[in-house]
């Protein structure tokens, strides 16, 4: 073996052009694969970074659910398998009857991802992320601390000092990991001391592509920083997981607690009823209330939420394509390596008479294509490196022992498969005759699988290559797609004055001052507010009752909460009616503006003056005092839906409201400016976050970008390998019919005739290529089709480009050998034959 080793290597070198061809070809294939891998592994396939994960059980509910009156969630959660939705959260009530109950786990903790706190240290304020666990929480999990300690049972106790953990990375990015155990930090309204910093590969358990929150604290200090309402048991938002006792298993645990469960939600739900006043009693929503939710117990090896569908399907698209360059890197170097087996046969006729056998032959050969690869395997490691960051999902995927495993036994596999056949051609047949006859004699028909596999590199190539087109010519409708506003020079700078203040009055007060400081600020032409972005993917709705409306049921529909000068700060056309105006406050009649498709479905394009309500009973009390023009609300694909606007003013007060100011010039330029004008209003009030509206968009058309960019890159690898394999399947005929042109030549045939004749049967092969590549396009569209954007599945202009660019491509690659075999000389040819 080891000898086979070194003569691999010695044959390396004598090739050093072609052995590079072979490798950079492998280290495209098997680098894609790894890549991709890595990031289904990371996104599908890896467990929570906790102890033991697969004890892990985790809590989830499905069915009507009378006492869930307002719920939180964090996360994706699937279906069940009955088609019912899921919830992942639980009342506070209802997790301590469950951990009361709980006989056959050895542990159960309650936790939450808590709102953003205003944490101030040294004087020096800033927002981080919180997440809120009961005293079992580390234990369970079996998580030690990197530094101090943890938050345990003790800390459950409301009288408890208020102790704060850090996570490993906001204590780097924030104290430069200097040692801070036992300071005080100011983490909203609270002072909590700082007891320990987690290890740095702790991630937390909502899944596992996640990061852990900067700030970890006690469960029982949830109601001072978030309120009353926490402790409420129709308020569900705490995550419930469990640790199986020895030898038990999910299925007993959930017959175990779906009593207590049950039993705890039916006297809720008593006491809600029994709680209500006589008018809220009446109210529809409260009639009829008894539905108690199925509990579901399963697996919280990979955490609380299930991967996103949006991740399944761009992992299904991507390893269609990952796998179409491999084949196509397969094809290629196989074909690499039988235009080469002419040029051996001499080398392996030697080695056959001097006694090696078949077999001994053939194991030299895949030693070689096993080394290749392996080598291209570990510079395909350096590029899924790179190559992972472009990936749309879990872009920081670790490369851990089974994304070596992979890339191992894959080269290994890649080598073998696109060997062995090329190995048997080369070994076959008489090689004592070959070596007779100088090693040029090889029969037509060997030629047969080398033009298989350029027909099937091409057909590949075609797919990419269109399916590159479909993506570029849908992110360009995208692009082109009116969204109702002027989306250029509008920045978006979203503010909290709720991690400060409580009083609403005082919340507003900070909003309008805000307002008006940054409409004075140089190149900003107009200010408002607003809850959330346009085409920012956040959503809002509410049920809407109009007096013709019978029975309770209601009609959704979109909501923007707004301040006045919003449409012209956005430049949304007023149709009819008026604006809202600052005197449109909560001691005024209430009043709505709707957009153009609203005014037409619900009120027959006689909108202004009519009326209706959020609630069945309340069907009249709000005037309809404007209609302005159709605006793209969560998705640039989708029509603008009926959307209602109400004032600011009206409503409850939105403790985070987007700042919406339209610039004179780039807004990027103005950031700062921003900035200064915020805090000369309120230091203490975070900048939560500061983008444009442009940047919103191409947000929004990340996945299409990337697609096309996939498409595109793997398109031009594509073509770049099919021309190789082309080249090399020219020259490897050239080679063989060498006394053949040499004939042709002496019997007359021009130079014309003879590069004819080479690009001719190259071209032959391609355009067989060409045509199983539309068909197999047309498949693909077909199967992508939900992905594009008006953009036709059989629309002849992608086709025609792409038959246009694999022509221009593999003509040069076949005019190459082609222009070779014109300068043969037909006297050298004949004496050579």
């Amino acid at each position: 073996m080891f000898g086979d080793i070194r003569h691999a290597f010695r044959v390396f070198r004598q090739s050093p052009g072609w052995t590079a061809v072979v490798l950079v070809s492998l280290a495209v294939g098997l680098g894609a694969n790894t890549a991709f891998f890595s990031a289904v592994n990371e996104a599908l396939l890896r467990s929570v970074a906790v102890e033991s994960p697969e004890d892990l059980v985790r809590f989830t509910w499905s069915g009507e659910n009378d006492l869930g009156r307002s719920q939180s969630e964090y996360g994706f959660l699937a279906d069940t398998v009955a088609g019912e939705r899921r919830g992942a959260t639980f009342s506070l009530p209802l997790f301590e009857a469950l951990k009361e109950s709980a006989e056959t786990l050895d542990g159960l903790f309650a936790c939450a991802p808590f709102r953003q706190q205003n944490v101030t240290y040294a004087g020096n304020s800033e927002v981080a992320s919180v997440f809120v666990a009961s005293g079992d929480y580390f234990d369970v999990l079996g998580v030690e601390a990197h530094r101090g300690r943890l938050i345990g049972p003790e800390d459950d106790d409301p009288a408890a000092p208020p102790a704060v953990m850090l996570s490993y990375g906001y204590w780097q990015s924030r104290f430069g990991g200097e040692e801070v155990l036992g300071e005080s930090l100011q983490v909203g309204r609270i002072a909590a001391t700082i007891v320990g910093v987690l290890p740095a590969d702790y991630s937390g358990i909502q899944n596992p592509g996640a990061s852990a929150e900067d700030l970890h604290l006690p469960l029982s200090l949830s109601q001072a920083m978030g309120g009353s309402e926490l402790l409420d048991a129709t308020y569900f938002w705490v995550q419930i997981m469990g640790r199986l006792a020895p030898g038990a298993t999910a299925e007993q645990v959930a017959g175990n607690l779906q009593g207590p469960f049950a039993a705890t939600s039916s006297d809720a739900i008593v006491s809600y009823v029994e709680g209500l006043t006589e008018e809220q009693a009446a109210r529809s929503y409260n009639q009829d209330l008894g539905a108690v939710p199925r509990l579901l117990v399963d697996s919280g090896a990979r955490g609380v939420y299930d991967p996103s569908p949006n991740v399944a399907r761009d992992a299904s698209i991507l390893a269609v394509i990952v796998c179409l360059v491999l084949l196509i890197v397969c094809a290629n170097v196989a074909n690499l390596l039988l235009s080469r087996s002419s040029s051996r046969r001499h080398e392996l006729s030697v080695r056959q008479s001097f006694g090696a056998s078949r077999g001994r032959l053939v194991r030299q050969l895949l030693v070689e294509s096993t080394i290749l690869s392996l080598f291209g395997g570990a510079l395909g490691l350096l590029l899924a490196l790179w190559a992972r960051q472009l990936l749309p999902f879990a872009s920081g995927a670790e490369f851990d022992a089974s994304v070596f495993g992979f890339a191992f036994g894959l080269s290994l596999l890649t080598g073998v498969f696109f060997s062995i056949v090329p190995s048997l051609r080369s070994t076959g047949g008489d090689l004592a005759s070959s070596l007779q006859e100088g090693g040029r004699t090889v029969k037509g028909s060997k030629r047969v699988l080398g033009r298989m596999l350029l027909v099937a590199q091409v057909a590949i190539a075609v797919v990419l290559v269109v399916g590159a087109l479909l993506f570029l010519t849908t992110l360009r409708n995208l692009r082109a797609v009116d969204v109702g506003f002027d989306p250029s020079n509008l920045m978006l700078v979203r503010v909290d004055p709720g991690l400060v203040y409580e009083d609403e009055d005082q919340i507003e007060r900070t909003h309008a001052a805000m307002v008006e400081r940054v409409a004075a600020v140089a190149g900003v032409e107009r200010v408002s507010l607003a809850r959330s972005a346009f085409l920012s993917g956040s959503t809002s709705t509410r049920t809407m009752h109009r007096p013709e409306m019978e029975g309770t049921e209601g009609t959704p529909v979109h909501i923007m909460t707004v301040a006045p000068e919003f449409f012209a700060t956005l430049r949304i056309p007023l149709l009819a009616g008026r604006d809202f105006l600052a005197t449109d406050t909560d001691e005024t009649p209430d009043v709505a503006v709707v957009n153009a498709t609203a005014a037409r479905e619900f009120f027959s394009d006689r909108a202004l003056g009519e009326r209706f309500g959020w609630r069945a009973e309340e069907r009249t009390g709000i005037e309809v005092i404007g209609v302005v023009g159709d605006v793209k609300y969560a998705a640039m694909r989708d029509a603008a839906p009926p959307t209602i606007f109400v004032p600011y003013a009206q409503g409850r007060i939105g403790r985070s409201m987007i700042l919406q100011m339209r610039t004179a010039t780039d807004p990027t330029a103005l950031i700062e400016p921003v900035r200064a004008a915020l805090r000369e209003v309120d230091p203490a009030v975070p900048i939560l976050n500061v983008s444009t509206q442009s940047e919103e968009i191409a947000q929004q058309l990340s996945q299409e970008r990337f697609f096309a960019m996939a498409y595109a890159a793997f398109g031009a690898a594509a073509l770049l390998l099919a021309a190789i394999g082309l080249f090399g399947v020219a020259s490897y005929g050239v080679a063989e019919r060498r006394q053949e042109i040499g004939v042709r030549c002496a019997l007359g045939a021009t130079r014309s005739d003879v590069m004819r004749l080479v690009v001719g049967e190259s071209m032959t092969l391609v355009a067989v290529g060409l045509g199983l590549g539309v068909v197999g396009s047309l498949s693909a569209a077909r199967l992508l089709g939900a992905l594009l954007f008006e953009v036709s599945v059989g629309a002849p202009a992608p086709l025609l480009a792409a038959a246009l660019l694999l022509v221009a491509v593999c003509g040069l690659a076949a005019y190459l050998p082609a222009r070779r075999a014109a300068s043969i000389d037909p006297v050298t040819a004949l004496q050579q034959s």
